[in-house]
């Protein structure tokens, strides 16, 4: 006899993947299940969570390609009211969690979680039906603002914006904006999005509603809108290749004591725009390109949304590039933390090989808050280190 496919679970894989792809892995959260109210209960189909924003993920699946309109309305109906009670429970169950709640991520890595750092919960449900009705989803708002959205489009949605945290904001906007549109139409509000964010502009949205092909005046692919132009696109998979490098970092050039903390490297990394990475890629590949031309060490300094980046491209070895890593960033994130009086400061150091290579490797120093310097210390780092290169003002925070 053959084998029926279990279709739920095919698309939630497929959900998974999709997220864990083209976002991250290491934010993609597989669902468990725990004990609530004398009852096993399951948390999310997938759970998608950078720093204090998480989405609960429901994947709804249905392979019934004689439905009629009427019978396919009914279905969605019904289980998009059961998809959003199930996000529901999970936001009770995450927000009133037990005290040993662990996560675990489509990386492999468990992760505690910590119900305290989480401030904004949003719902999707995702659906994966192979019978295209036109149909509006209206889904009660209760605790957890919950939009609705066919497998094609969320596919889409985390090829284009290639950020976990990207992909976050757009559903937290799309859960709070208060438009409805059509399933299977969300590439015309995304494309929509994103050109007016490339030119400055806040997004329009037509009141009546949005009808394809209606409102759009645009032309320009998804992927043209988010990297400006195709030519260039490529230099914005070097932030890839640094967050791969953080997943994957020996351990006997880590500094961290637990598996997750290198989460709080990817999300420093993760959480520059798409739009931003072209021009942070170029600038990284011609530092790699000097240093390789010179046989001599180069460094950057980057403005990101995170903070401040240092680059080292570095020729020598291995020892000798963390050693230099180092005390770098010790000194850049000092002097601006004496230059900002107070103000909270993050610095990330990211360091590595100046030729491609298939051992390349990937260095990280990560500072957060108060460092403190003796004077004397502080004279030796502006000796060996220069003064803080760049304006100032330029990483003065401004919420």
């Amino acid at each position: 006899m053959a084998t029926i496919p279990d279709y739920g679970r095919l698309g939630e894989q497929r959900v998974g993947k999709a997220a864990g792809a083209w976002g991250l892995p290491d934010f993609v959260y597989q669902p468990i299940e725990v004990d609530k109210g004398g009852a096993r209960r399951e948390v999310g189909d997938r759970l998608i969570w950078v720093g204090n924003q998480i989405a609960i993920v429901q994947v709804k699946t249905r392979s019934s390609p004689g439905d009629s309109e009427d019978r396919g309305r009914a279905w969605l109906n019904r289980h998009l009211a059961r998809a959003n009670r199930q996000i529901n429970g999970t936001y009770r169950t995450l927000s009133s969690p037990p005290s040993d709640l662990v996560l675990r991520s489509d990386r492999g890595v468990e992760v505690p979680w910590d119900a305290s750092v989480v401030t904004s919960y949003c719902g999707v449900v995702v659906v994966d039906y192979d019978r295209p009705i036109r149909y509006e989803p209206h889904l009660d708002q209760l605790k957890v603002a919950t939009i609705a959205m066919v497998a094609d489009d969320w596919e889409l949605i985390t090829s284009t914006l290639i950020s976990t945290a990207s992909l976050l904001n757009y559903i937290m906007w799309r859960a709070t904006v208060g438009v409805t549109i059509s399933l299977g139409h969300e590439d015309y509000l995304l494309k929509q999005v994103l050109t007016a964010e490339t030119r400055g502009e806040r997004a329009k949205i037509d009141a009546d509603g949005l009808i394809a092909g209606r409102w759009v005046t645009t032309t320009d692919e998804p992927s043209d809108a988010v990297f400006g132009s195709m030519s260039d696109h490529q230099y914005a998979f070097v932030v890839n290749e640094m967050i791969a490098g953080a997943a994957e970092q020996e351990r006997e050039f880590s500094t961290f004591r637990e598996a997750h903390e290198y989460l709080h490297i990817i999300e420093f990394l993760d959480r520059i725009p798409p739009m931003h990475r072209v021009e942070f890629g170029k600038r990284v590949i011609a530092k790699c390109q000097e240093a390789g031309r010179t046989n001599k060490a180069q460094s950057s300094l980057l403005r990101t949304v995170s903070g401040p980046l240092v680059f080292v491209a570095h020729p020598g070895p291995r020892e000798k590039r963390v050693h230099w890593l180092r005390n770098l960033v010790l000194a850049r994130h000092t002097q601006l933390q004496d230059a900002l009086s107070g103000q909270q400061v993050t610095t990330l150091g990211v360091a590595t090989d100046p030729v491609p290579t298939a051992g390349r490797s990937h260095d990280y120093v990560l500072l957060r808050g108060q460092l403190q310097l003796e004077p004397n210390e502080r004279t030796r780092r502006d000796k060996m280190f220069g003064e803080f290169p760049g304006e100032i003002e330029m990483f003065r925070a401004t919420d």
